[in-house]
């Protein structure tokens, strides 16, 4: 037996079941049995002739079970040569009418939209961190140096209008508290001070503390600080009683100071001031109490009559 043709079978097999179709009768939406089927089959073969009848049993003896697909589909026998026709006139139809933006085009709808492919990031190097300065030798550090103290010298006004001038005399009073008596940062800040020495009171004041607490076995370089802060006040008016304040609030009052205030209290024009001064130093400072009222009970027993009354009336 020759190979069998499959065109011409499925003609002659479509042909006979037509034939057939109007022997047949079944309810509205039920299938055809399996009994009526065998025999529309039996009743196509035996129309056929004898060389188509052998090839048809041979293949239906041979052919693998399939499940019965429903009418209408893509399995349908009956729509394999239809399919051909119809891809091929959508074809032309979507070929004539080009694709709008309301209205995707159909070939690109069922696609499946590929996926992102992931990021390689590149591996991270960690380097470590390698800070290249260059060495600076003592001429430079110094020159350095320098520019910041002059610097914080003259930013009086600007820290003084953040609220920070407490900061600057603190730095300052520390800063020139290393250096030596002789040094250009000593001269400098004496020369800061006298050129204004009313506003720049509490920075001569904190500098004298520093002096103290820092410098405590070196008693001369304070006392020689306090003998040039004295000789400023000195220069103010004789109604100026800034003079009694530094005395009351230097942390050591010296010998010296003591002399001062003694020669205010014999000078006609600053008498009151030293007599006040005198007065406040036997009230708050103990260690000296003693020293000044002996200052005092001199004073009243003088030979002048002016300076017994005056003394009379403070003591």
């Amino acid at each position: 037996m020759g190979k069998i043709n499959a065109p011409d079978l499925a003609d002659a097999v479509v042909n006979r079941l037509s034939s057939f179709k109007t022997n047949i009768t079944t309810p509205p939406n039920q299938e055809v049995s399996f009994t009526a089927f065998s025999q529309i089959i039996m009743n196509v073969l035996s129309t056929l002739e004898t060389s188509k009848r052998e090839m048809v049993q041979t293949f239906l003896s041979s052919a693998t079970p399939v499940k019965p697909q429903a009418a209408g589909t893509r399995y349908d026998p009956r729509l394999k040569r239809s399919q051909p026709q119809e891809e091929e006139s959508k074809k032309r139809q979507r070929e004539a009418t080009p694709p709008s933006d309301e209205e995707p085009d159909e070939m690109f709808e069922d696609e499946p939209e590929p996926e992102p492919v992931p990021k390689q990031e590149a591996p991270v190097v960690q380097k470590e961190f390698v800070l290249k300065t260059k060495q600076l030798d003592k001429q430079e550090r110094q020159f350095l140096v320098d520019m910041g103290w002059e610097r914080i010298l003259g930013a009086e006004k600007d820290l003084e209008r953040e609220g920070k001038q407490f900061l600057r005399i603190a730095l300052l009073t520390r800063m020139v508290s290393q250096r030596e008596e002789k040094s250009q940062w000593y001269n400098d800040l004496l020369h800061h001070i006298r050129s204004d020495f009313k506003s720049r009171y509490e920075l001569a004041l904190q500098w004298l503390t520093t002096e103290y607490t820092k410098n405590s076995q070196d008693v001369e370089r304070y006392s020689n600080l306090l003998h040039n802060i004295i000789e400023m006040a000195r220069g103010l008016g004789p109604e100026d009683f800034l003079i009694r304040d530094l005395a009351c609030q230097c942390p050591k009052v010296t010998n010296y100071c003591l002399r001062v205030v003694c020669e205010y209290i014999e000078d006609d024009s600053r008498i009151t001031t030293g007599l006040v001064t005198l007065r406040d130093l036997i009230m708050r400072r103990e260690p000296i109490r003693q020293d000044c009222l002996n200052y005092l009970l001199e004073y009243t027993t003088h030979d002048s009559m002016f300076m017994n009354s005056i003394t009379n009336s403070y003591s």
